[in-house]
């Protein structure tokens, strides 16, 4: 490297889906946490006002249409941001009312159906992008699978099932991309849960129970909840932890944990609040922040936090824009970052970041 060169920085982008089959590319400034809205190039028109899934290094972004639950693969623009569609794109049989979640390794590719209570499973080429179906797919999954991830291993992967209250576990075959259900699969949760979230060191599973949307359900088992669970390293199974599930608000969900492991925040669709938690790095236990829960506006949605783990975004679909707020290393405390909401949107929904190598 020439004397007097550094490195280029590395460009954070986050991409958020608007509710009309498109999606919205914003820099994220890495002092003060404001967002700038980039141009809208074509070749977004495709994808649903659900969750973006980006691979590890930033490189491809993978959505479905609500149109016709078609699966699209982008790859990513690293200067940019800019969404270019991947040769072959798109599939029949996206994600069907379901997310998307990217193996930690990059290799695979996850999207659960809502509708037909499965898991779709695909090998993501590692240059140009391209999907390819795992043999065996779609797998078995609960009724109405929604929330997926993978543990940071890329050992697990749990599955949040709404109708049936419960989490599948499955182990990923490190070559194939095959998922195999866990021993004592699916794990019992509360009431209608919809989202997870698992921590960085991949110990614990963190699952807020909603309770019954209108028309759905009517059981209200611990809802207005979090139950938390200790993951088995050896077998990827659930063991529920001591004091759970936790009180959070009124149908609470979306929950994010910081980069560093030391604190989960929840949304609370019926109480306008965030409810923030640290997290006992021994045992899963949650215990609620000084503060919380902290008031955000009517109609806040999908809350994320970005890869330095110092802001945190909170779309809303009543005022059609982004709420940040910087996070408080020492305490965890939200506090709202200047300028803050950020550029208008149409119905905004889930947040995803990307920041390319």
């Amino acid at each position: 490297m020439a004397v007097g060169c550094s490195p280029r920085a590395r460009v954070q982008f986050a991409y958020v889906g608007d509710g009309i089959n498109n999606v919205r590319t914003y820099t994220v400034d890495p002092t003060s946490g404001a967002l700038a809205l980039l141009a809208n190039p074509a070749g977004y028109t495709f994808i649903s006002g659900g969750c973006v899934a980006v691979d590890p290094a930033g490189k491809f972004a993978f959505g479905t249409s609500d149109l016709d639950g078609t699966l699209w693969a982008y790859s990513i623009d690293a200067t940019s941001g800019a969404l270019t569609p991947v040769r072959g794109t798109p599939l029949a049989g996206g994600a069907n009312g379901g997310e998307m979640a990217v193996d930690p390794t990059g290799k695979f590719l996850y999207a659960a159906n809502g509708t037909t209570a499965s898991v779709s499973a695909y090998s993501i080429d590692a240059t140009s992008g391209a999907l390819t179906p795992v043999t065996g797919s779609p797998f078995a999954a609960g009724r109405h699978p929604e929330s997926i991830a993978a543990d940071p291993s890329g050992k697990f992967l749990y599955v949040v099932n709404y109708n049936s209250s419960d989490v599948s576990a499955y182990t990923i075959n490190a070559s194939s991309g095959a998922l195999t259900q866990v021993a004592g699969s699916p794990f019992r949760a509360g009431s209608n849960p919809a989202d997870l979230a698992i921590d960085p060191s991949g110990k614990f599973v963190y699952v807020p129970n909603g309770g019954a949307k209108s028309g759905v359900e009517t059981h209200r088992v611990n809802s207005d909840t979090v139950s938390a669970y200790a993951i088995d390293a050896t077998s990827g199974a659930l063991t529920e932890v001591a004091g759970s599930p936790f009180r959070a608000g009124g149908f609470p969900g979306n929950p994010v944990i910081d980069p560093t492991g030391k604190f989960i925040y929840v949304v609370n669709g019926d109480d306008n609040t965030v409810s923030a938690y640290t997290i006992d790095a021994t045992s899963g236990a949650l215990t609620p922040l000084a503060g919380s829960p902290f008031a955000v506006p009517r109609g806040s949605g999908a809350l994320a936090i970005e890869a330095a783990g110092k802001f945190a975004y909170l779309s809303n679909f009543d005022s059609n824009n982004i709420f940040a707020y910087a996070i408080d290393p020492s305490s965890g405390a939200l506090k709202p970052v200047a300028g803050s909401p950020f550029a208008p949107e149409t119905e905004a929904g889930c947040i995803t970041f990307a920041r390319p190598k």
